[in-house]
């Protein structure tokens, strides 16, 4: 099967046993690891074996809810489950999971729990993730990145629950691993009856799980000061997928910033968008330590090239003075006011932040906004 362009997707630049050997993970997790597909694809390839516990639906139905995933290795557990008032329950369901190989499914209901909650209840499953699904899990991480439509199906009913990727279009170039289902149009129709969110529906008598292939958004964190730390650690507790890039190995580091993808030492940021394959789902922001002569250069040479890169939000930090003296000089290079009035600066709602953590609020809470489209309701300083 072919796009209508008559073209079959390119799932083939890296086979798929390479994008999960290049992401397999350490032996220990992080409460701040990001549990992508990505993730999972290492993680699997690593020989782990693991409980994935996943939210089918909740009452109320708050968004959000629906499709949140954590997981538990038998000796770890993370993920924002850990942190419900039922966290004790799943815990040892997953245990039980993982103990009888057996998937089981938790109705957490409001006299189980630990403490108030926002819902009322939820309907959790829990499944066995096996290192043969790796190459699954590694071809769902290569669609979002390529922006595939598709999705996961999951029948959590009975003793041996089926989870299958389904696609619009066959990958390219290598066997397709065992659990893929290949069918454009039930694809479109189930991403329609499902309107592109996690749903529990049914099938005759079965329930049926549906997760789209929505890739997580991604924030590239151009400068790594301290408030920078701080709004990496809060945009990756709400959802984001963090990379940092930075001139300084000491700003750019793993153990400065733990919950990070990536973290990137580029002296004087050349070639920025390449290096950090900025695309147009990036959210970037621009936090550099120090806005005197030292990073002046950095910041326009910064900014001058992510504008190229048509990313989906730019954010500046600084002030609206720092704002028109650089947007007048990169204007005076050839750059339309246009452009430049698609930066933020200063970046995040105006809430007179005074500390790093008070700024990392304004800024994610901006963030978020984007993502919702009621950014233009909540900047009414402008």
């Amino acid at each position: 099967m072919t796009r209508p362009d008559g073209q079959a997707p390119d799932h083939s630049l890296l086979p798929l046993e390479s994008l999960a050997a290049d992401t397999v993970m350490p032996g220990g997790l992080s409460p701040d690891d990001a549990l992508t597909e990505e993730f999972f694809a290492g993680f699997l390839a690593g020989g782990g074996t693991a409980a994935l516990l996943t939210v089918l639906r909740s009452e109320p139905a708050v968004a959000g809810y629906a499709g949140t995933r954590s997981l538990h290795t038998g000796r770890e557990f993370t993920g924002p489950l850990v942190h419900s008032p039922w966290a004790d329950t799943l815990r040892e369901a997953a245990l039980r999971c993982l103990e009888s190989r057996c998937p089981q499914r938790i109705l957490c209901l409001p006299q189980d729990s630990s403490r108030p909650s926002a819902v009322d209840s939820m309907d959790v499953f829990c499944e066995i993730l096996e290192p043969s699904q790796a190459g699954l899990f590694a071809l769902a991480a290569r669609c979002q990145l390529r922006n595939e439509r598709g999705l996961w199906t999951v029948e959590p009913a009975g003793q041996a629950p089926l989870r299958r990727l389904c696609l619009e279009y066959p990958p390219a170039g290598h066997t397709p691993p065992q659990g893929l289902a290949v069918d454009a149009e039930a694809v479109r129709g189930l991403l329609e009856e499902c309107k592109n969110r996690p749903a529990l529906v049914r099938r005759g008598q079965r329930p049926v799980y549906l997760e789209p292939l929505s890739a997580p958004p991604v924030l590239l964190l151009a400068g790594g000061g301290d408030e920078a730390v701080e709004v990496g650690r809060l945009a990756r507790q709400c959802g984001f997928v963090v990379d940092v890039v930075d001139h300084e190995p000491d700003f750019a580091s793993a153990t400065r910033f733990p919950f990070a993808r990536n973290c990137l030492t580029l002296p004087g940021y050349t070639d920025l968008v390449r290096a950090c394959a900025i695309g147009r789902s990036h959210f970037v922001l621009v936090m550099l330590r120090n806005h005197g002569s030292r990073d002046h250069g950095h910041d326009l040479r910064i900014l001058e090239q992510i504008l190229s890169s048509h990313a989906h939000y730019i954010g500046l930090t600084g002030s609206r003075n720092r704002r028109e003296h650089m947007f007048a000089t990169l204007h005076a290079r050839g750059i339309p006011r246009t452009e430049l009035a698609a930066v933020r600066c200063p970046a995040g709602l105006a809430v007179e932040s005074m500390t790093p953590a008070q700024a990392a609020v304004a800024i994610v809470a901006e963030l978020l906004a984007v993502r919702a489209g009621t950014l233009n309701r909540l900047r009414l300083d402008e």
